[in-house]
């Protein structure tokens, strides 16, 4: 049975809000709601927290796990992108001819049908688990590991997860290779090594650190004067990356958070520091 952790729910019901703020104008202004929600890693989040949950010390038992998150996303990505090209009309589709592989690849693929983008989720999550399933058929849960690094293609790409066979596009989104692959083994290796990476430091401080960060280089210029010696390699690359990390072992840390046990999230803070 999927074990109860309070602060992971919280921490998906921040990233959920984080993603409605940068697909909307209410946090899509530039302003401070902006910068964090934009930067916070949310839909890593979501993969790390799904690899946390899936994560056993028998891999059979992770495999079954992850045929059965893709069998449960399946029915859904299909419905909803069925349902979302019948509202936007047939008009949208192009014939289905070998010119327009591209199309019906990105459609099917990568689940990024027109005017229906933000499935791009789903089918990522859906690819990632049938992927991971056979490698650890294949090698074990244990070589996962070697899996992690590929978050850093998006290095050789650009500063958002679009890779499209290690050609940048900016109409590729929401492949798994730079997301659910890399981010769901992430979430395991953290389960995995829980109990060492807890007792090492506080992780709410590092998190206080990182959004303070985020401000500084935007409200501070820091990101323009990065830019100006470092042209080709953005800060606002790495925080992503290294965002879903902290604030996912900073949630582990406050398992048992409530909303209604907030006074006892602050004693336990302030006993922290003092």
């Amino acid at each position: 049975m999927k074990q109860e952790i309070c602060s992971l729910y919280l921490l998906k019901a921040i990233g959920a809000i984080a993603v409605v703020l940068i697909h909307t104008t209410i946090g899509n202004n530039g302003d401070i709601l902006h910068t964090i929600a934009n930067n916070i890693g949310a839909v890593s989040i979501f993969f790390a927290i799904t690899g946390y949950f899936l994560y056993s010390s028998d891999d059979a038992i992770i495999c079954s796990r992850l045929l059965k998150t893709a069998r449960k996303v399946i029915p859904v990505l299909l419905t909803a992108l069925i349902v979302y090209q019948v509202l936007v009309g047939p008009s949208q589709l192009p014939s289905f001819t070998w010119e327009n592989k591209m199309f019906y690849f990105k459609w099917f693929i990568l689940c990024d049908a027109p005017n229906a983008t933000p499935l791009w989720y789903l089918g990522s999550l859906v690819w990632g688990c049938l992927f991971l399933y056979l490698f650890i058929r294949a090698f074990g849960s244990k070589y996962t590991i070697a899996l992690i690094p590929l978050i850093l293609l998006t290095f050789a790409v650009d500063e958002h997860n679009w890779m499209y066979f290690f050609k940048s596009h900016p109409n590729w989104l929401g492949n798994p290779i730079t997301s659910s692959i890399p981010m769901i083994p992430l979430g395991m290796l953290l389960h995995r090594y829980e109990a060492q990476l807890l007792t090492r430091t506080n992780y709410l401080w590092w998190s206080i650190g990182l959004i303070i960060s985020m401000l500084a280089l935007k409200y501070l210029s820091i990101d323009d004067l990065w830019l100006a010696y470092m042209p080709r390699f953005s800060p606002w690359t790495l925080i992503p990356i290294i965002a879903p990390i902290i604030f996912l072992l900073c949630a582990l840390q406050y398992k048992h958070i409530r909303v209604d046990n907030s006074l006892t999230f602050l004693r336990e803070f302030g006993i922290s520091i003092s």
